[in-house]
């Protein structure tokens, strides 16, 4: 790249000599091919090797980067004949450094360019100084994409407020979980009527008052008919002197896992067999013995105490659990009907048996099988049944071979089977099988004590279903459920809340929600016919009205005290008094007390 420089190298006048030879910068001058016309001693001090100089401006770059300099140099012209360049170049110790030269061109009476001068400046401190500026910006830049990924991609929303309440920042699931508007960058906690904000504001002001965080703050509340649950947790926000500039905010949506959570407690814990009474304790005590063994089951009671619940309790809480829980209403089915769902059959044994069917002992294989209302099976099916308990074997209709039944049974009835033993309608043997443990369920009226427990039970149930915030019971109404004697039991006490929570329209259940049956009592102190013969209740009346009171003798208050409890409503005033709507009017115009 070097050879010997040409002693008879055109140089310029002594003056121009006498000043860039004084500079400390390295000058040169060369032609439009690159060979110098003129170098100074300070280029030479920079570029010479020994007694070796460089002969062509071009030969001081690397060979990547001669095209970019040639083409800077020719898009010079007589109108602008300057311009700079940076490059590469290895000095004369084969270091490497970086030079920016300012370029001037020289141009011939044609306009074409006939010499270049070039002035440098050795910018390899600044280079480094560039370069690791770069580098440590090209690190804090991964390190901001990758935190700004991390950010985004939490479940939680992650929000920094200021000390205003106004949002700094926040992720994308703040976004999801409060909805986008309030999440967005200025929207202020302050404003807006959301129910979470008001939660979200004390978490905040409580972070900013005392400098500390807030921990597994629970917020619960309804939108758009659903319930939700959120849980909050805060921290200080400090600038980078250390000083309180904020809170940092991080909200997690807790809904799905608290309605699984909810729903696998119903489901696999009898504990959702509701009450409290000694009753009902001794029941949970005996239930927690039996779920553990494979001992056959008798459920009693009457319609509607729950003993589809005390089955579910049975096998979800015992070894079984993870079995099938197949469940057969036997009052449901003809006696061939019933033979077939419970044992199965093959093709051909009767007509429509068109394939091979499995019946539900085999279905229920290493499970548990519930046979609801085991008191109305024929003769004939208590015998098989017999021979399937004592045996754990069973033969499907139309075949002669014998299967064995790996199963749990659990039956249950409302009748009194022993009565039906000795009338000779139930086979004594089956019956003292079946009862190896008889689990015999109170009904609501034996065990008023739970009901206040029981209607908030179901009083959650359906304001979350109906989308409502029903809060409670007026005093009135619970004493109204209290009185009443339950002949349909829980099962009947579900359905009142059902059509309560209904039709409440305020924040507490009144008189006026509940089913006119119940109301009925009130007055009357009288319930239709109770279930399985159960004795009459002869409960006292709520209403102010004696039970003897005939229609002349009621006074203005009493007529107006039951048109309030009725809303308004004349032919259920007239049912509460215990007249008929025509009469009522008549007592309405005796009274001077307007039907409208």
């Amino acid at each position: 790249m070097a050879e010997k420089p040409d002693v008879n190298a055109v140089r310029c006048g002594d003056s121009y000599r006498e000043i860039v030879e004084g500079q400390s910068e390295p000058i040169c001058r060369f032609e439009t091919r690159g060979l110098f016309c003129f170098v100074n001693q300070a280029f030479i001090q920079t570029f010479a090797e020994g007694e070796t100089r460089p002969a062509n401006f071009f030969d001081l770059a690397p060979e990547q980067e001669r095209l970019r300099i040639r083409a800077s140099l020719a898009s010079l012209n007589e109108r602008s004949p300057t311009g700079s360049f940076e490059h590469r170049v290895i000095d004369r110790d084969g270091r490497i450094r970086w030079f920016q030269w300012n370029i001037r061109a020289f141009f011939g009476a044609g306009g074409e360019a006939r010499a270049y001068q070039a002035v440098g400046r050795d910018i390899t401190t600044r280079k480094i100084a560039e370069e690791a500026l770069l580098q440590v910006s090209s690190e804090k830049e991964s390190l901001r994409l990758n935190l700004e990924a991390v950010f985004q991609s939490i479940p939680d929303g992650i929000l920094t407020i200021d000390q205003n309440f106004s949002v700094v920042r926040a992720n994308k699931a703040a976004g999801t979980i409060l909805g986008v508007g309030a999440a967005e960058p200025g929207c202020s906690l302050a404003s807006g009527d959301e129910p979470w904000r008001a939660a979200l504001r004390e978490v905040v002001d409580q972070t900013i008052r005392t400098r500390q965080g807030v921990r597994e703050f629970r917020i619960d509340f309804r939108q758009e008919g659903l319930a939700r649950v959120l849980v909050a947790n805060s921290s200080p926000l400090l600038d980078h002197h250390g000083a309180f500039s904020g809170t940092v905010l991080v909200v997690r949506d807790i809904t799905r896992l608290v309605d699984l959570e909810r729903k696998l407690s119903e489901r696999h814990r009898h504990q959702n067999i509701i009450g409290k009474s000694p009753g009902m304790l001794a029941i949970y005590e005996l239930l927690e013995q039996l779920a553990a063994v494979d001992t056959t089951v008798l459920v009693l009671g009457e319609s509607g105490t729950g003993k589809e619940l005390v089955v579910d309790a049975l096998h979800f809480g015992g070894p079984r659990a993870k079995g099938p829980l197949v469940k057969v209403n036997c009052s449901a089915l003809s006696e061939n009907l019933l033979e077939s769902e419970l044992f199965g059959h093959v093709k051909g044994a009767f007509t429509g048996a068109v394939q091979d069917s499995v019946g539900r002992f085999q279905a229920a294989e290493g499970g548990t099988i519930f046979l609801d209302e085991i008191g109305d099976i024929s003769p004939r099916i208590q015998l098989k049944l017999l021979r399937g308990l004592e045996r754990k074997e069973f033969e499907r209709v139309g075949d002669n071979r014998t299967y064995r039944a790996d199963v749990r049974v659990v039956a249950a009835t409302n009748v009194d089977l022993l009565e039906k033993v000795r009338q000779g309608l139930f086979r004594e043997d089956l019956y003292y099988r079946l009862k190896v443990v008889a689990v015999r369920l109170p009904a609501l009226r034996d065990r008023k004590e739970d009901i206040p427990l029981l209607t908030d039970h179901f009083l959650r149930h359906f304001c979350q279903a109906f989308g409502k915030n029903v809060t409670g019971l007026e005093a009135d109404a619970l004493a109204v459920f209290m009185r009443y004697d339950w002949p349909g039991n829980v099962r009947e006490l579900k359905h009142a809340m059902e059509h309560a929570c209904l039709l409440c329209r305020g924040e507490r259940i009144s008189v006026r929600d509940l089913p006119s049956e119940l109301i009925d009592f009130s007055l009357r102190g009288r319930a239709r016919p109770l279930a399985d013969g159960a004795p009459e209740s002869s409960a006292q009346s709520l209403s102010s009205v004696p039970r003897n009171t005939r229609p002349r003798d009621l006074t203005r208050d009493e007529v107006l005290d039951a048109l309030s409890r009725c809303s308004g409503n004349k032919a259920k005033a007239a049912r509460l008094l215990g007249m008929s709507r025509r009469t009522l009017y008549r007592k309405l115009d005796d009274l001077g007390i307007s039907a409208s």
